[in-house]
């Protein structure tokens, strides 16, 4: 784990201000969602590099890919009303579940054949709704 930048400013940003962050995020990963969490970190997923990332507000970021298929292409994330992370894995049609302390479950019973599994976002119900890119479809999973 390495330190960057605290999240947390001391005074208010100028509007328009840009910091990124890299230290500790795989070069070749390719970040491509990113959340607020439950837990008061910034959650985020990288592609090519099959985890899912967590920047903590002392800027601390932590990589997470134990439980996650190889090469299943992590896309979107969102937070649930379950208190976990929960995001699409596009090249494996399964949604995923992450806790705050990385331990992750992988979902993909009901979800169509090469749906490509994209955008997640908590629904009015307290299910999680997601997309299906190649079936024209919306899924619900619950929590």
């Amino acid at each position: 784990m390495l330190a960057l930048p605290c999240l947390a400013a001391a005074a208010p940003a100028k509007v328009g201000r840009v910091v990124e962050f890299s230290n500790g995020i795989d070069k070749n990963g390719t970040p491509i969602g990113v959340t607020a969490g439950p837990d008061g970190n910034i959650w985020f997923t990288e592609a090519d590099g099959n985890r899912v990332g967590r920047i903590s507000p002392a800027g601390i970021v932590r990589e997470f890919a134990r439980g996650i298929t190889p090469l299943s292409d992590p896309l979107d994330i969102t937070a649930g009303p379950d208190g976990n992370l929960w995001f699409t894995e596009a090249a494996t049609d399964q949604i995923g579940r992450i806790t705050p302390h990385g331990a992750v479950t992988e979902f993909h019973r009901g979800i169509s054949s090469n749906a490509f599994v994209e955008g997640i976002t908590p629904g009015p119900d307290g299910a999680l709704w997601f997309t299906e890119g190649q079936t024209s479809r919306i899924g619900r999973i619950t929590t």
